[in-house]
């Protein structure tokens, strides 16, 4: 069985499980107050998409570049809901430029406002959603008041080397491409140029991508009776250089690949798929 807790913290979180185990109930009835005040707040006349997907991944694990295959197979024609693109207030852009995270009661009234909008009623692609425990609560709060017919959490994975190494290419990227065009044409993100800020984003990704996979292990009918599912990509290209050139072609026809290899499977084997999958990944995890 996978372990949730990456090594270096296992300690910690074992001595604090009991803890946080006891206070949890607490912490879910704060949650659900919050959830049903904004719902509540919401027009009458307001719908839910008919199609969820969720979209999370390592920074620069290749979000971008599989959004538009990810977009096609399940057949939804809207724009992507960029998170990050609805936090633009002066504070959650200064929260966000130094690696931080915006408190999680803006974000869900930020998204369930958009998520309402009458163009993502034929369905919505959330990406950068859930990176919270609370967030990871608010996606089985939707299900249950969505009547969605698809409704899939899809986490596009890469290591900490090259996720780091990515980032800090984009940032040099982007650099290089603003001095010689002579303006901001290219998005220069703070964090891409600066070690720390790149490294602490990864980690963060690991809580995140922990806090699924905590709700998944303790609640599984959500998963398996509940109409969710989970897909697990890999983000490194099978063949071609990992950060740039004829990689992104590669990355589209591998993100299709798995999406399609891991649809076609039942419950019980895409359990077992994604078991060795995260065994790959996080060797040192697994008992």
């Amino acid at each position: 069985m996978f372990n949730l807790f990456p090594k270096h913290f296992k300690k910690s979180a074992v001595l604090s499980f009991a803890k946080r185990f006891n206070s949890r109930s607490y912490a879910n009835s704060v949650n659900e107050s919050l959830f049903v005040s904004l719902w509540n707040n919401l027009r009458q006349s307001a719908q839910l998409p008919e199609k969820f997907i969720w979209l999370l991944g390592a920074p620069g694990a290749g979000k971008g570049t599989a959004t538009p295959v990810i977009l096609k197979e399940w057949e939804v024609s809207t724009p992507p809901i960029v998170i990050s693109s609805l936090l633009n207030t002066p504070e959650a852009i200064e929260i966000k430029n130094r690696g931080g995270l915006v408190d999680d009661a803006h974000v869900l009234k930020a998204l369930l406002n958009e998520l309402t909008k009458e163009v993502y009623t034929p369905g919505a692609l959330i990406d950068g959603f859930p990176r919270t425990r609370v967030q990871s609560n608010f996606v089985q709060f939707l299900r249950q008041k969505s009547k969605a017919t698809l409704f899939h959490l899809v986490i596009v994975y890469v290591d900490q080397e090259l996720s780091v190494e990515r980032q800090l290419y984009r940032g040099k990227q982007a650099k290089y491409l603003n001095q010689i065009k002579g303006g901001k044409i290219e998005e220069e993100r703070p964090g891409d140029l600066d070690l720390r800020i790149a490294t602490e984003r990864y980690i963060r990704f690991r809580e995140e991508f922990g806090s699924i996979l905590e709700m998944k292990q303790e609640i599984p009918s959500y998963f398996e009776r509940g109409g969710v599912r989970l897909f697990l990509l890999e983000g490194r290209p099978s063949r071609g250089d990992a950060t740039g050139g004829n990689s992104a072609e590669v990355m589209r026809e591998d993100t299709l690949k798995q999406i399609r290899f891991q649809r076609m499977m039942g419950y019980e084997d895409l359990e077992k798929y994604q078991q060795q999958i995260l065994s790959k990944w996080f060797p040192q995890d697994s008992n």
